[in-house]
């Protein structure tokens, strides 16, 4: 795994970014500028792995967050792995390692907070949406992900409308309740787009067969 330092790294502009563009919808995407400021935070990793022999194949965004009166987290803001290269376990790999990073403190994190589009939202737009949406699923059920049940997540990028998608955890400690969890979505994406529809409970990811 790679830490890219600054948007002149080669393989920012030459791998990272151009994979960014095509693994992710518009309105999926962050604004590029904003990523390009993230190199100057230190708990923010923008990373690249690599196979043995030092090919690129996948790209992430993560942070480390360390926030008042909640148990450190990662947060896994993008995750894609080159077409050619999917299903051979190398994005898996990958996430693996992501699992290890730390914030600047050293602190360990008691889980890993990601998102994914809800295939039946996904399903509005297109099959191939909705097919990335299924395999996306698929992934992160393999890695011991769970859904956080009853909430209901609204991802905003600007000028787009919101879509709806679905939180996962990977916890690394057992302890953390769906209600800390909830706790943690709300500070990371806040309250007006955080909501509990239901009770809150962890559930397996699992994707019907058609």
């Amino acid at each position: 795994m790679v830490r890219l330092q600054h948007t002149s790294d080669p393989l920012y502009n030459e791998f990272w970014l151009p994979l960014y563009r095509s693994a992710f919808p518009d309105n999926e995407r962050i604004p590029e500028e904003e990523i390009a400021s993230a190199f100057e935070d230190a708990n923010t990793y923008i990373v690249v792995g690599c196979t043995s022999e030092g090919t690129p194949v996948s790209m992430a965004y993560c942070v480390a967050c360390n926030q008042d009166r909640l148990p450190p987290y990662l947060y896994l803001i993008y995750l894609a792995t080159i077409k050619e290269e999917r299903g051979r376990g190398w994005g898996g790999l990958f996430f693996e390692l992501l699992t290890t990073l730390e914030s600047e403190s050293n602190t360990p994190p008691q889980a890993l907070l990601l998102e994914v589009q809800d295939i039946a939202e996904a399903a509005k737009v297109s099959d191939e949406e909705k097919n990335d949406a299924i395999r996306r699923l698929r992934f992160y059920e393999k890695h011991d992900c769970f859904l956080l049940q009853g909430s209901r997540y609204i991802q905003r990028v600007e000028g787009y409308e919101g879509v709806f998608m679905q939180l996962l955890y990977r916890r690394f400690q057992s302890s953390l309740t769906a209600e800390r969890a909830f706790n943690i979505a709300q500070a990371t994406f806040g309250e007006d787009d955080v909501t509990q529809v239901g009770p809150l409970s962890w559930s397996q990811p699992t994707v019907l067969e058609e």
